[in-house]
């Protein structure tokens, strides 16, 4: 098996599972000094693909939202770029998924099965190569990282910030996640971040030093 490909995965669409999640498992196979660094933050996916918000176009749609976008005005320039590029790569991710679809259906992989999931990471790196320029995604990787440090300010944050961010995620979160369980279920994730956002900064610095030498081998992969 791959390397990174026993960790566990998301519930939920396996294949987009397996597209938005590539980087990021691989990434956490190489957090030797604290291996659970990413428990908190896929658990937090989890609860919020068990209620749909996860999806791709639950994201596009959130990213439109008005209190979403008032909070990226408090946020100021950098989260606003950060966001534009997010929302490029949801865009662009939404079209491998239906490249991986295609191309797993013509050769008759089973994604959920562990036995394939080795032929289904080559397609998607097949489908990432043939849809995104390797710079492109070398890019992304340095936006991953932004992100998960701005998730490590917002958790952090304090003062007027800090109202802007529980504002915004009062609002949006009974938008997007119906069921009360999982509301209290993201609510209490949210407390673990906020205790300690240096975690999410290790993350952050972590994909930064492994992202692009993983990215690099998945494009000789999908270019083999």
């Amino acid at each position: 098996m791959s390397e990174g490909a026993t960790a566990t995965r998301p519930v939920g669409d396996p294949v987009e599972n397996l597209v938005k999640g590539y980087l990021i498992h691989r990434v956490r196979a190489h957090a030797h000094e604290d291996p659970g660094l990413f428990d908190i933050a896929f658990a937090l996916y989890d609860t919020l693909e068990r209620s749909g918000a996860a999806r791709s176009e639950m994201a596009l749609k959130l990213g439109n939202h008005r209190a979403f976008k008032a909070l990226l005005k408090v946020l100021g320039a950098k989260v606003s770029r950060l966001h534009s590029a997010g929302m490029r790569i949801a865009t662009d991710n939404r079209t491998i998924m239906a490249l991986v679809r295609e191309r797993l259906a013509e050769a008759g992989i089973d994604v959920e099965d562990p036995e394939q999931l080795d032929a289904a990471t080559l397609e998607y790196e097949r489908a990432l190569a043939a849809t995104v320029s390797e710079e492109d995604s070398l890019e992304n990787v340095e936006v991953v990282a932004e992100t998960i440090e701005v998730a490590a300010d917002l958790m952090g944050a304090s003062g007027p910030k800090k109202l802007a961010v529980r504002a915004a995620i009062a609002t949006l979160l009974p938008l997007v996640v119906k069921d009360e369980d999982l509301r209290t279920e993201v609510k209490r994730l949210q407390g673990e971040l906020e205790k300690d956002p240096d975690r999410l900064r290790a993350m952050a610095d972590l994909v930064r030093r492994e992202g692009p030498a993983l990215v690099r081998e998945a494009y000789r992969r999908g270019n083999s």
